[in-house]
């Protein structure tokens, strides 16, 4: 105890401080770890604390969708877009209608997802994201209107050549 009163008061200070620091950070990850149970439970708190956020929106719909819950997907993609509409948001919503056998619609979001196309995702991501949920007409356009800014991305050639043989276009995928 007589050594530490020898400890300068500069030094106590910043001791305590850090033990303070450190045990606060401390209880708020046990806090946090007691909203962890899946991605689900970690994003369904998030979302009502940041209420505000479309990128915790947008992966709720994602879970929700992954869970086949269309109905609840839904209203957390329009919510995500209302926030803040980029490639993703609106392709899930997308999708969505897709699962929901709504093709009007869910081409509108595939056309809508090509022209609000912000870079998030990389081009060759996103047009096989675009193919993989079978909008193979919006990916020809946004394969398409990629190649005319960069002619020679080869990854975005290859992806055209498999989107020209899904629509039927074997001759010009072979080309």
């Amino acid at each position: 105890v007589s050594e530490l009163y020898k400890i300068k008061p500069r030094k106590t200070i910043a001791i305590l401080l850090a033990v303070s620091v450190i045990i606060l950070l401390s209880m708020r990850t046990i806090a946090r770890n007691t909203n962890w149970h899946d991605s689900f439970t970690l994003y369904s708190n998030d979302i009502l604390i940041s209420k505000e956020s479309f990128f915790l929106a947008n992966d709720l719909g994602t879970e929700y969708l992954e869970r086949s819950q269309f109905i609840q997907a839904q209203a957390y993609f329009e919510k995500s877009i209302k926030l803040y509409p980029y490639e993703v948001n609106l392709s899930n919503l997308g999708l969505t209608y897709k699962k929901l056998k709504d093709d009007t619609k869910a081409n509108y979001y595939f056309n809508q997802a090509v022209d609000n196309y912000s870079g998030y995702l990389p081009n060759f991501v996103f047009a096989k994201y675009l193919m993989q949920m079978n909008a193979l007409e919006s990916a020809d356009e946004f394969i398409t209107r990629e190649l005319e800014k960069n002619s020679n991305n080869t990854r975005l050639k290859f992806l055209l050549a498999i989107n020209d043989y899904k629509r039927g276009k074997k001759e010009k995928a072979l080309k």
